[in-house]
């Protein structure tokens, strides 16, 4: 079965996007106070984003909010950022933007529900 006939599961996407967001954590600490490898600081951020992303940018309500007019620009510059070989803090950095931007993405699509 290809790829793209999958359906997400949304146990996935939750454990995707809260491993995200520990991730995302790590990195502004890293960013605050510098320590380690800045490559191995990237990657563990991006890979669990890109899981992320993976999961649900193919969905209705957010394939639609990619597609827009208004995000068309910032969607294509997350997917170029995802296969950047580059690595540093300033990667790093834009990395975490996208991520906030894609995560309120999430949540206008109702994918990921924060519960109060």
């Amino acid at each position: 079965m290809p790829l793209e006939d999958r359906s997400t599961i949304p146990g996935d996407i939750e454990n995707a996007y809260i491993i995200s967001i520990g991730k995302s954590a790590e990195a502004m600490r890293y960013l605050h106070r510098p320590r380690g490898n800045i490559k191995s600081q990237t990657l563990n951020f991006s890979i669990p984003f890109f899981e992320l992303y993976q999961h649900t940018h193919s969905l209705p309500s957010v394939a639609q909010r990619l597609n827009s007019q208004s995000e068309k620009e910032r969607a294509e510059g997350l997917r170029k950022w995802f296969y950047s070989n580059h690595h540093s803090t300033e990667k790093l950095r834009q990395g975490l933007e996208l991520f906030n931007w894609y995560q309120k993405i999430l949540i206008d699509s109702m994918v990921i529900r924060i519960e109060k």
